[in-house]
C-alpha cells in the first residue's frame, strides 16, 4: 500500500507540475512618463518601512517606522520627497537624466512587496514653424519644420486626419515635411508630440490657392500650445507653465478652479479638487495629486499675456495578466491569458522579446483574453497588459519538450488521476489473485501428494503376504 502511495504522489505532481496559473508568478513593471520640469509619484505606498532604490546607485530613500531620510543620492537633493500621509514618494522638478528603473520596497508587518517602475523623463516638444516654399508643379506648397528629440514625431493632419509623419532617432536633425496644399478649402494642422506633450500649428487655406493670393503662413498664422499629458490613479501631476505673481488655472466648462495674485493663491473653487490642487509659490507650478480618472479633462494656465492649454488623461494602473491552461485537439500546450479590460488596454503575447499578436477592445466591460498554442522547443513567453502609463508581465517557461506524449498535457488533465488510480488498483488486484492462485495451486499439489502416498499405502496393504507360524499352520 505504501508504494501505492508514492506511485500515488509521483503521478499527482507529473500531471499538474506544468500549471501557469499556479506555477508562475507575474513580474510587475509599471511604465512611468514624466515631463521636464513637472513631477511624478510613485502609486506604492510606503506606510512604515521602506525603501525606494534607483537603477544600480541603491536606495534613494529610505523610510523606518514612521521617519524617512532622502538624501541618499545627490542628483535628488530637494527633489525627492516622502509623504508621511499618504506613503509615497514623489519627485519634483523634473530632468531628463531622471529616466530610469526605480524600485519600491515595501514591508508591512509579515508581508514584503516589491514595485518597479520605468520612469521616461522628456522634454517638451518646441512649437513647429511652417513657411511658405516656391514649387513648379503647385504654388500652394508650404513645409513645417521643428527642431528634434527623443521619440518625437512631425505630423501633417487635414481636417482631423493624418496625412503623413517623420521621425528620425537622430535628435542632432531637425524634422522637416512638406505638403502641397489642396486648391479647395481646408483646415490643415502641422502637429509635433512626443509622449507627453504636443504642439499644433494651424493652417486656414483660403479657397482660392493661387501665387498672387498673398497668403504667407510663416507671417500670418499664430499657434496653438495643446500640450498632452498622462497621469496615473493615485500619483500627481504639474502643469510645467509657472505662475509667479498673477494668473489663473481654468478646467473644462467649470472655468476657474485656483488664482494667484500677488503671490498668493486661493486653490479652493472647485469642489473636486479640494485638498489635491496646491501651487508652489518657489516654482510657480500647479500640482494635482491623488489623481482620479474624473480629473481628465482640458487645463488652460493663464499668466498675464501668455495662454498654456493642457490634456490630461488619468488612466488606472493595468490588472496583473492571468495565465491558465486551455484543453486543445489540436495541441495540447495551449494557454489563455487574460485580464480585466480597461480605457486604451492592451493585451499582447510576446516570444523572447517580440511581440506576436495582440488585442483591445473599446468596451471596457468585456474582458480582454488571448490563446497561444506553444510551440515543441523550450522557450520563454511573457503574456503583456499595458496602457499609457502601466504595464504587467506574466512570465511563461514553457518545457523544452511539449509533445504528445509529454506528462505536461492539457486535454487529459482531469483524467489522467482516476485513470492512474484505476490502473494501479487493477495491478494490486491482479497480484492478489496470482498470489492466491500459487497458493491454491502448491496446496492442490500437496494434496495430491498425499492422496498418492494414501493410495500406495492402501495398495501395498493388499498385496502383502500373510505370514503364519508352522503351529498356526497346524
Amino acid at each position: 500500500m505504501k508504494m501505492f502511495n508514492v506511485w500515488g504522489n509521483l503521478l499527482v505532481c507529473c500531471v499538474v507540475g506544468f500549471s501557469p496559473s499556479v506555477a508562475q508568478t507575474p513580474e510587475q513593471t509599471k511604465q512611468m512618463n514624466g515631463i521636464v520640469g513637472g513631477s511624478v509619484t510613485f502609486p506604492a505606498p510606503v506606510l512604515k518601512t521602506g525603501t525606494l532604490s534607483y537603477k544600480d546607485l541603491g536606495a534613494a530613500a529610505v523610510v523606518l517606522k514612521g521617519s524617512s531620510e532622502t538624501e541618499f543620492i545627490k542628483q535628488f537633493t530637494g527633489r525627492l520627497q516622502w509623504d508621511n500621509q499618504t506613503g509615497l514618494f514623489t519627485i519634483t522638478h523634473l530632468r531628463t537624466e531622471d529616466s530610469g528603473t526605480y524600485i519600491v520596497n515595501c514591508k508591512e508587518e509579515q508581508s514584503k512587496l516589491t514595485f518597479t517602475f520605468q520612469l521616461e523623463v522628456y522634454k517638451n516638444v518646441s512649437t513647429p514653424t511652417v513657411t511658405w516654399i516656391q514649387s513648379e508643379r503647385k504654388n500652394c506648397s508650404v513645409l513645417c519644420f521643428v527642431e528634434n528629440g527623443r521619440e518625437v514625431t512631425l505630423s501633417w493632419l487635414r481636417d482631423g486626419e493624418r496625412l503623413s509623419c517623420t521621425s528620425s532617432p537622430d535628435t542632432n536633425t531637425s524634422l522637416s515635411l512638406l505638403l502641397e496644399l489642396e486648391r479647395e478649402g481646408h483646415t490643415y494642422y502641422c502637429e509635433t508630440e512626443n509622449p507627453v506633450s504636443s504642439q499644433l500649428f494651424r493652417l486656414d487655406v483660403p479657397s482660392n490657392c493661387t501665387e498672387d493670393s498673398g497668403f504667407s503662413p510663416s507671417v500670418a498664422q499664430t499657434p496653438e500650445q495643446t500640450k498632452q499629458m498622462n497621469g496615473i490613479v493615485g500619483g500627481s501631476v504639474t502643469f510645467p507653465a509657472p505662475v509667479f505673481t498673477t494668473g489663473s488655472l481654468s478646467y473644462k466648462d467649470l472655468g476657474t478652479a485656483a488664482v494667484v495674485l500677488k503671490g498668493s493663491s486661493d486653490t479652493e473653487f472647485i469642489k473636486q479638487f479640494t485638498g489635491r490642487l496646491q501651487w508652489d509659490s518657489q516654482t510657480g507650478l500647479w500640482t494635482i495629486t491623488h489623481l482620479r480618472t474624473e480629473d481628465s479633462g482640458t487645463y488652460v494656465v493663464d499668466c498675464k499675456e501668455e495662454q498654456t492649454t493642457f490634456q490630461l488623461e488619468v488612466y488606472k494602473n493595468v490588472s496583473t495578466p492571468t495565465v491558465t491552461w486551455i484543453q486543445s485537439e489540436r495541441k495540447n500546450c495551449s494557454v489563455l491569458c487574460f485580464v480585466e479590460n480597461g480605457r486604451e488596454v492592451t493585451l499582447s503575447w510576446l516570444r523572447d522579446g517580440e511581440k506576436l499578436f495582440h488585442t483591445s477592445n473599446p468596451d471596457i466591460n468585456t474582458s480582454l483574453s488571448l490563446l497561444l498554442a506553444l510551440e515543441k522547443e523550450g522557450r520563454i513567453y511573457y503574456c503583456e497588459t499595458k496602457n499609457p502609463v502601466s504595464s504587467q508581465l506574466y512570465r511563461l517557461d514553457v518545457p523544452s519538450k511539449c509533445t504528445e506524449d509529454s506528462d505536461q498535457k492539457a486535454a487529459p488533465r482531469k483524467y489522467t488521476i482516476p485513470l492512474a488510480v484505476g490502473m494501479c488498483s487493477l495491478l494490486v488486484l491482479t497480484c492478489e489473485m496470482g498470489i492466491m492462485y500459487l497458493c491454491l495451486l502448491r496446496r492442490r499439489r500437496r494434496f495430491v501428494q498425499v492422496e498418492k502416498n494414501i493410495k500406495l499405502t492402501t495398495v501395498y496393504d493388499e498385496v502383502q503376504p500373510c505370514t503364519v507360524s508352522a503351529a498356526e499352520q497346524c
